[in-house]
């Protein structure tokens, strides 16, 4: 299975008699076809390389598994290599529940897949020899930070920013202050890779799933030895109400 390099819809506000605060979001996930899509760049420390990515993520089904309600969450990563787009996409089925509640809504992730570019689809499998090292969280727990459940405990921070996309302006005058930690063990070696990450979001209520625009720092440690970090920033497109899976026949 190839690596995963990068690997992250969503809550569409609802008008309520009294208008919440930009920054609040009504709660409850958006009905299927949502979707939302963010421009994003990535750089590694010490290296001056930006690689521009678009970033989609989409609400594509509706499915009740032990008793319980869960959603198909899809993310798609396009880059440019070569001149030419390469599409990853990911396909998780999660627990509503644990997408508005859950710091860590991966814990109890049901099934997954994955597609790489022009690869065939592909069941995720985790902690396996077959599949990928680690757990879920450890894997793409980091992609999902802008979810409610994630979102929940974030700190507010006084930095303003205004965020124009392809519809129109959002003004927003805090930031709210996230954190998000992972450990796994190193397959076949004695060490353990730890992961830590701090984004800061800008969220307002009329955007699917409340974040207009976020950056993040994810640092990686290999036991008490420090790797250089990655830097990400996303900054919302567009968004709407039609989306389909990309993955139709893995359901």
């Amino acid at each position: 299975m190839r690596p995963l390099i990068l690997g992250i819809g969503l809550i569409l506000i609802l008008v309520a008699a009294t208008r919440l605060p930009a920054d609040e979001a009504a709660p409850g996930l958006p009905k299927d076809g949502t979707w939302v899509r963010y421009f994003g760049t990535m750089r590694r420390e010490g290296t001056t390389d930006e690689t521009a990515l678009k970033r989609t993520y989409s609400l594509v089904g509706t499915k009740t598994e032990n008793g319980q309600v869960c959603r198909w969450v899809e993310m798609k990563d396009v880059h440019q290599v070569n001149h030419k787009e390469e599409p990853n996409i990911f396909k998780f089925l999660i627990p509503e529940k644990d997408l508005l509640e859950n710091k860590k809504p991966l814990e109890s992730l049901v099934r997954a897949w994955g597609k790489f570019n022009d690869g065939d689809v592909q069941e995720l499998k985790f902690n396996s020899p077959d599949g990928l090292p680690g757990d879920p969280h450890s894997r793409f727990g980091w992609h999902l930070v802008i979810f409610p459940g994630p979102r929940q405990q974030a700190e507010t921070l006084k930095e303003s920013r205004v965020v124009d996309y392809q519809h129109g302006r959002l003004e927003i005058p805090d930031a709210r202050l996230g954190r998000y930690r992972a450990m796994r063990r190193a397959r076949g070696a004695n060490f353990n890779f730890t992961l830590s990450m701090d984004s800061t979001y800008w969220c307002h209520s009329d955007v699917p799933l409340g974040v207009a625009a976020w950056k993040s720092r994810l640092e990686l440690r290999q036991d008490d030895m420090v790797r250089p970090s990655t830097q990400f920033e996303f900054v919302l497109e567009d968004f709407g109400t039609n989306a389909k899976s990309a993955l139709p026949d893995h359901d």
